[in-house]
Order: C-alpha cells, then sequence, then structure tokens
C-alpha cells in the first residue's frame, strides 16, 4: 500500500507524523513527534524538514524560521 494524500503514522520507536504524504514519503505540510517528544511541525520535502517551519525541543527552546535537509538554515528565531 503506498502512503499517499492526508494521513497519520505511528512507529514502534514512538515517533509519530501526521500531515501529507507523497509516494510514502513525508511530503508538504506535516507535524513530526520523535521519540523523544521533540516536535518539528512545518513543510517536508521527500522525508526532511525543507521550508518554513518550528522545532521545539525538550528543553523548551523554539526555533522558527527556515530548514534545509532537516537543519536550520538561513534567519530564524
Amino acid at each position: 500500500m503506498v502512503k499517499h494524500g492526508q494521513g497519520k503514522m505511528e512507529w514502534s520507536t514512538g515517533a509519530e507524523y501526521e500531515g501529507e504524504w507523497f509516494e510514502n514519503m513525508m511530503h508538504g505540510q506535516g507535524k513530526l513527534i520523535d521519540p523523544n517528544q521533540e516536535i518539528y511541525e512545518g513543510r517536508f520535502d521527500h522525508d526532511k524538514a525543507t521550508g518554513l517551519g518550528k522545532f521545539l525541543n525538550t528543553n523548551g527552546e523554539l526555533y522558527e524560521g527556515y530548514f534545509v535537509d532537516n537543519k536550520p538554515h538561513g534567519i530564524g528565531k
């Protein structure tokens, strides 16, 4: 079964994603919660945080800005 469109996935690791899918990849707008409960909400491109988004770590620190290949990139706060 190919994941395509809007949906939710929960992995055995405790990670979960809710948002848009394209050919089994997180692609479009979505929210990913990793096993450590760190949260990324924003744009995905082929399973990677890319574009405008927000990342909240376990220390309560929030970064809002642009991401490229899962990393903050450029101007953000």
